[in-house]
């Protein structure tokens, strides 16, 4: 609430790394960057890991691509 009365609608920002508890009390540290996800394989519309100036699209046969350098991700599941 502010000092007029009103509620403010602001979203607070997530934070670029953040910690969650596991069931065995221990923490998991999680991290995030802009665009990209740490690990695991790449997705539709995140900046190329080769050339990092394009966005990977898919094309006809349902491969990742990059329109910028033409890097080639396939071996998705059908």
């Amino acid at each position: 609430m502010t000092a007029s009365g009103v509620i403010s609608s602001r979203k607070k920002k997530k934070p670029a790394s953040s910690t969650s508890q596991r069931r065995d009390g221990k923490k998991n540290l999680n991290l995030s960057i802009a665009g990209h996800s740490c690990g695991g394989a790449p997705h539709r519309g995140q900046l190329c890991p080769q050339c990092g100036q394009g966005r990977l699209d898919y094309d006809g046969l349902l491969n990742l691509v990059c329109p910028a350098c033409g890097y080639t991700s396939g071996g998705g599941f059908t």
